[in-house]
């Protein structure tokens, strides 16, 4: 049984007492000959959603290639922009020269970008797609001054793309390679041929080949996850030696070790109740969005809570508040198989900031990250997330005055945040038979 399921049973066992006016307290040790535990879901919280002006998502674990139209959130598209490093090896691709004084040039079989699946995927994974790789005009770099790109960057390219793949999404299987056109890895390899400039080191060669993006078709509903780790999307360049028997060979091309490829993410939210979503400082009320809020990996949506009646707390009696829980409720518009397990709170203001991540202090005294929980029952087909935000609101209502305007940024597990397009849709009222509120419980003293 959960924490939030035992107070239930404790305070049905509990007389509560009228709201006699007194000294509200957070956790003074008074004394009193009778105590009640009352537990109030009166407070009223308000959500909104918030969408940050940038989210940087440079470097990857996952890189996200797609599009997909959302009936409620509109239309997010998922670009990868990739550049890489000279191969250690790529000097294989010649033979003789100083052994022999006559050096030979492998035979070119293909130039290709292989992009393992992660198994993230947003969409139809039933019907084909096609995903264009289009080559840089301007060199991909951090920004001066900066330490990351952001999902809102974009750089050149070329009119044409330089490789193209019409597929089968499958997220549980290998991988899928897209061959570059010819004439690229030609040059690549006449260039090794010649010792030019452009192949002497890893700086040179990104200069030369500056970068590619990855974007879907037009027609594409899909959102796909590859793998960005260190061992993961390559650059492969394939040829083959002719001597009394074939020798084939493979060379690799790393992704930039200097960090500078990343996810961008572009929003079309026109026709929906989220279009009003231009900028960070404004934060569109539940009650214009339909009675949901939307959180959403990679484009920066958050969910926004307040406490706008919080302050009259203070005229709630002669009480000590010992726990404060958060309820929130999945709204109907979600897949409840795709729920995230957990959530993460970031302590936010008026300007709808991304703050400091909620956190608490353990009975060791070591500090550990506050959470909501997923609560699941399959049998009634209930679900709501659970969390203990006592400490928080213990410290915010210190003094005699609780600023409304503050509250907490809800977004996915952090990973999923930055790394994923994934959504979820929280209610600002019942949904499945529970309700998104606050419930507090205090120590009333009797006199």
């Amino acid at each position: 049984m959960n924490k939030f399921l035992i107070f239930a049973v404790i305070i049905a066992f509990m007389a509560s007492c009228k709201n006699d006016a007194g000294s509200f307290t957070i956790g003074d040790d008074l004394v009193h000959s009778e105590t009640t535990v009352v537990m109030s879901d009166s407070f009223r919280i308000a959500l909104s959603t918030v969408v940050l002006d940038s989210v940087a998502t440079s470097n990857p674990s996952t890189a996200l290639v797609g599009k997909h139209s959302d009936p409620l959130l509109g239309t997010t598209e998922m670009n990868y922009y990739v550049n890489f490093d000279l191969s250690s090896n790529i000097s294989q691709i010649v033979t003789g020269g100083s052994t022999t004084g006559v050096k030979k040039l492998d035979v070119l079989d293909s130039l290709t970008i292989k992009l393992p699946y992660s198994g993230f995927s947003v969409g139809d994974t039933t019907q084909l797609v096609t995903f264009n790789i289009y080559r840089l005009t301007d060199e991909l770099e951090i920004p001066k001054a900066l330490s990351a790109q952001y999902n809102t960057y974009s750089y050149p390219h070329e009119e044409n793309p330089i490789g193209s793949l019409t597929f089968l999404p499958e997220p549980s299987k290998d991988s899928i390679e897209i061959r570059l056109d010819d004439a690229l890895a030609e040059e690549i390899m006449q260039m090794v041929y010649d010792g030019a400039t452009e192949i002497k080191s890893s700086d040179d060669f990104r200069t030369y080949l500056k970068g590619f993006v990855i974007a879907p078709d037009p027609s594409a509903d899909v959102i796909l996850g590859f793998d960005a780790s260190s061992d993961g999307i390559q650059m492969k360049l394939y040829t083959y030696q002719v001597n009394a028997t074939i020798t084939e060979k493979e060379t690799n091309f790393s992704v930039s070790s200097e960090n500078t490829d990343f996810n961008a993410a572009q929003a079309d939210r026109e026709g929906t109740n989220f279009a009003m979503l231009n900028n960070q400082r404004e934060a569109i009320s539940s009650t214009q969005t339909g009675n949901v809020t939307s959180i959403q990996g990679s484009t920066g949506l958050y969910t926004k809570v307040n406490f706008p009646s919080l302050n009259s707390i203070y005229d709630y009696g002669e009480s000590v508040l010992i726990r404060a829980e958060l309820i929130l409720v999945p709204s109907l518009d979600n897949d409840y198989r795709d729920l995230p397990s957990t959530l993460n709170f970031y302590e936010t203001g008026r300007r709808n900031n991304l703050g400091s991540a909620l956190a608490t202090s353990t009975t060791t005294g070591a500090t550990m990250a506050v959470s909501a929980t997923l609560v699941s029952n399959y049998v009634t087909g209930e679900y709501y997330y659970y969390a203990n935000i006592s400490d928080y609101l213990k410290a915010e209502l210190e003094g005699n005055y609780f600023d409304t305007t503050n509250g907490l940024l809800i977004g996915l597990p952090s990973t999923e945040q930055t790394y994923e397009a994934s959504n979820l849709f929280i209610a600002d009222g019942r949904a499945n038979g529970l309700e998104t509120k606050l419930n507090l419980y205090f120590l009333r003293y009797d006199n």
